[in-house]
């Protein structure tokens, strides 16, 4: 019963960060991990889906177009600060298990990010024209 009242504040969660706004960047963006298999697609003006769960990101690269949104989940039992490290610029505030960050994109390109508690954990967006 525990385990279902957390999945379903996890999903409310992530319901509400995919519709209260989002950070942009006006650099390049391009490759990105992500939550399930090694690579998706998103469509432009959806939201592409990303987990930290077991010190890495699921999937770890996503394909997206421009005007699509990318939202992390921390499934992992630290807090994470997802960080860009080339073509785009930001950096989410460090946040625990169950909360998100969102990052919309807004030109094509490739984008490399990773965790800044846990560097192993990797990946890429590639942001289609």
């Amino acid at each position: 019963m525990t385990r279902l009242m957390t999945l379903a504040t996890v999903a409310a969660c992530c319901a509400i960060a995919a519709g209260c706004g989002s950070t942009s960047s006006s650099s390049p963006v391009g490759s990105s991990s992500g939550t399930t298999g090694p690579h998706t697609h998103g469509v432009a003006g959806k939201t592409s889906h990303v987990t930290l769960q077991n010190g890495q990101f699921r999937p770890q690269h996503v394909t997206v177009p421009v005007s699509s949104t990318v939202l992390w989940t921390n499934s992992d039992k630290t807090k994470c600060a997802v960080v860009a490290t080339s073509g785009a610029k930001f950096k989410s505030p460090a946040f625990a298990a169950g909360s998100s960050f969102t990052f919309t994109v807004t030109r094509a390109g490739t984008i490399h990010y990773h965790c800044s508690t846990n560097p192993g954990a990797t990946g890429t967006i590639t942001v289609t024209g």
